[in-house]
């Protein structure tokens, strides 16, 4: 099987990536990068129309063990300008198709049409090193996925995606050490609607959904390095070894809808998106992924359930974060991860105040959460060889330390913050702490449980054992707070403000 990173096979795929000095030198550039890269590429036939080359029926195929994606081309005209540089014109049709194959599990047969319209592209450079721009007036694609039958039912899928506006320039370098990329692109906009149902005898049956989605301002980089030698490495890893890549996405707005109708129930779904980015990196050991948003808000109605009150709700974010890195290559030596997660300004609509608080009894203000830690650990195995996977067993990892930066929930003038650091023995099939501390301190948390007990919707039962457990594992600290101070010990002893309570 080919080894190969999903993201960069994409990449190549949807664009051409290389030239020579002459349409033939190009061609056969782009089959052996394209061949380093894990893909398959070849044309069912060329010929020389003066100046120009032309490629029929391109087809570009990637196998990824359980799934292999195979697009085909009907036309690409390569054209020697006369100047050293060569043009490239695929406005043309494109079809590619999915297979899925995964044992005992029902997997969708895909088929994608398309046209690409408006294309224009022109390379330029020495031997080794290109700069290929290139534009695409409008993109068309047309997908269909029917499901593997399963208890008599069947599922059909229909998507279309239209794209406008697209434009980029991608740099290809190529010497002794290996082979890189850097690419950046636009696109001005992409719509994207599908349906989805259930065939029941011939007949849709009881599930049908649609959904829709509008982006616009899209803006990316990309650049990757990928080294000289086999694309497949030593270790089996579908990342080969020395392979590097940074990608990053910026989108300045989308709206996404979706509609779910069941025999039973309905629902409505709309989410508006400001800013929003996402950052994608692969070093010799780590894999790291970030997202962040601006002013997302989320609205939500079910028209089965009017007994909730005037619809739709709505839910309102002022900024989002995401962001992890692990490492996917084992090592002797103890490697870090980390993760972190942000919900920031959080709101909901007054109707769902009025129902969990009629009476206004609290301020409605907005809510924070906010969470990082970073995880000490030996990873035993590559995740990332698929058949290294399949054939371990028991812990993939012994974790050493995990280590509590920021933990903050905050809502209604109330606060819980911690930190602290905990060290683990990894001896056991379990991993157990045997050493470090966590410290919480807990503001205004009584008045809030005092407000929460006389809602609707709250058991005043729940409040009253909320309470009994802040008095069992908190002590009073500076002023109105309250503190919870966590040890561990060397022997699996744990103490709650000098308390042993195992």
């Amino acid at each position: 099987m080919k080894k190969l990173y999903l993201t960069t096979a994409l990449a190549l795929l949807t664009s051409p990536a290389l030239a020579d000095i002459t349409p033939e030198a190009l061609w056969q550039s782009w089959q052996e990068t394209s061949s380093r890269f894990g893909m398959g590429l070849t044309a069912s036939a060329q010929s020389r129309e003066g100046a120009v080359l032309v490629l029929r029926d391109i087809s570009a195929t990637v196998d990824f063990g359980f799934f292999q994606i195979k697009q085909v081309f009907s036309q690409m005209r390569l054209e020697a300008m006369g100047d050293g540089t060569v043009s490239v014109n695929y406005d043309t049709s494109v079809t590619a198709t999915l297979s899925i194959d995964i044992p005992d599990t029902p997997t969708p047969d895909v088929t994608i049409t398309g046209e690409f319209a408006g294309t224009e592209g022109l390379v330029t450079g020495s031997a080794d090193d290109y700069i290929y721009d290139f534009s695409i007036g409008r993109m068309e694609m047309v997908g269909t996925a029917l499901m593997d039958e399963t208890d008599g039912v069947q599922s059909n899928t229909i998507s279309n995606a239209r794209s406008s506006g697209i434009s980029g320039r991608m740099h290809y370098t190529s010497s002794e050490a290996g082979i890189n990329l850097d690419n950046t692109f636009t696109i001005e906009s992409v719509h994207n609607t599908q349906e989805s149902t259930n065939i029941i005898g011939g007949k849709e049956g009881g599930f049908k959904q649609s959904q829709r989605t509008l982006a616009e301002g899209y803006s990316g980089e990309l650049s990757l390095f990928l080294p000289a030698g086999n694309p497949e490495s030593s270790s089996g890893s579908l990342i080969p070894e020395g392979f590097t890549m940074n990608a990053d996405l910026a989108v300045e707005h989308m709206n996404v809808t979706q509609k779910t109708a069941l025999l039973w129930f309905n629902m409505d779904i709309e989410i508006d998106q400001n800013a929003m980015g996402m950052a994608l990196s692969i070093d010799e050991q780590n894999i790291a992924l970030s997202t962040s948003s601006q002013a997302t808000f989320v609205t939500f109605a079910s028209l089965a359930m009017p007994e909730l009150g005037p619809q739709p709700y709505r839910t309102d974010l002022e900024n989002t974060a995401f962001a992890m890195s692990i490492p996917f290559r084992p090592s002797d030596a103890p490697q870090e991860s980390s993760l972190a997660l942000r919900l920031g300004g959080v709101t909901v609509s007054d109707n769902i105040w009025a129902l969990a608080d009629p009476e206004n009894t609290l301020s409605h203000a907005p809510a924070d959460f906010d969470i990082a830690a970073k995880f000490s650990s030996t990873l035993l195995l590559d995740w990332t060889n698929i058949e290294a996977v399949k054939a371990w067993e028991g812990a993939p990892l012994l974790l050493h330390q995990v280590s509590l930066d920021t933990f903050l929930i905050a809502l209604e003038n109330a606060k819980l913050e911690g930190d602290g650091v905990v060290e683990f023995n990894s001896e056991n099939d379990v991993p157990m702490p045997n050493g470090g501390a966590l410290s919480f301190t807990f503001t205004g948390i009584p008045a809030l449980l005092e407000k929460l007990g006389g809602l609707p919707l709250v058991d005043p039962a729940n409040i009253a054992q909320a309470n009994g457990v802040l008095g069992i594992f908190t002590r009073a600290g500076e002023g109105e707070t309250l503190v919870s101070d966590i040890e561990f010990g060397a022997e699996g002893q744990v103490h709650v403000n000098g308390q042993r309570v195992k």
